[in-house]
């Protein structure tokens, strides 16, 4: 299968833009019969819209994803993007997946980065954004997909969850600033190959207010090899990198490497309640020293 990972350039507030360029990449896509195109984290606003976020935010479905999903289905072709979801009386950093029946489903971002990085950018996502709390995977028409965003590359076990659900590409949409890509490639390769599944890595470009955004866009195959790149760092500009893809090396290696097959469930579950333990004062230690 054929895939665009589109290194995009949002306009910052902009949302009429930013759907009239995703609707561009989108025909162009169409044309090279693409059967799925990939946007970067909050491509439908841009990053840096801090309280700008509350009127910005909208549900799914509503205006821009029933924009986006007419595009889908009219051309039968999947669609990934980043945007800020109203859903109650909550505000997510979603990613929904919309296709020729429809939307497929929403990632919400689980793990909102809170810091001020070693470079001095400020990270201040749960200020604006709730925590999602699912590790699902989505079904297509070429097989099971895994969705991720930015911040979340860094916990192995959301990629594991979903490759273990059979999920044989795994995708990560991210605004990661300059610095930041080369590390992220590295994870990719990492995620890639202790899952044995394709990864793509998505990120934006350009400036908004003081944060420059890193590109690197890429997809890794199935043994940790970056096999598709996109301009990095300084040189990173908007550009689409196609992907050619296909299910089999990941399957022909999952049964030569048997590795999701041999994990120990009883060991993760174990791992995540001794991780409780820790975060309420080694209760888990407690409750074993009292058998």
């Amino acid at each position: 299968m054929r895939i665009h990972l589109v290194q995009m350039k949002p306009k910052l507030l902009d949302k009429k833009t930013n759907l009239e360029t995703m609707a561009r990449y989108i025909e162009q896509a169409v044309k090279q019969k693409v059967s799925l195109v990939v946007f970067p984290e909050l491509s439908l606003t841009g990053y840096m819209c801090r309280k700008a976020f509350a009127e910005l935010a909208e549900p799914i479905p509503g205006p821009s994803t029933r924009d986006i999903v007419l595009k889908a289905q009219k051309n039968k072709i999947y669609v990934l993007f980043g945007m800020a979801e109203k859903k109650g009386d909550g505000i997510y950093n979603s990613a929904p997946l919309c296709g020729p029946n429809g939307i497929v489903g929403i990632w919400r971002k689980n793990y909102l980065p809170q810091f001020i990085s070693s470079s001095g950018v400020r990270y201040e996502e749960k200020k604006y954004f709730r925590s999602g709390a699912q590790l699902n995977v989505f079904d297509t028409s070429f097989g099971k997909i895994g969705i991720q965003i930015c911040y979340e590359i860094w916990f192995p076990e959301i990629a594991r969850a979903q490759a273990r659900q059979g999920a044989w590409l795994l995708l990560n949409i991210s605004a990661a600033p300059m610095g930041v890509p080369r590390t992220f490639r590295q994870l990719g390769q990492a995620r890639a190959l202790e899952n044995s599944c394709w990864f793509g890595f998505v990120n934006q470009v350009g400036c908004q207010e003081s944060i420059s955004f890193g590109g690197g866009t890429c997809m890794v195959d199935p043994n940790g090899a970056l096999t598709d790149l996109a301009t990095l760092e300084s040189e990173s500009k908007e550009e689409v990198l196609c992907c050619e893809i296909t299910s089999q090396p990941v399957f022909e290696r999952r049964k030569s490497l048997p590795v999701l097959k041999d994990v120990r469930l009883k060991m993760i579950r174990k791992f995540a309640y001794v991780l409780g333990g820790q975060e309420r004062g080694g209760e888990y230690k407690k409750k074993k020293r009292m058998h």
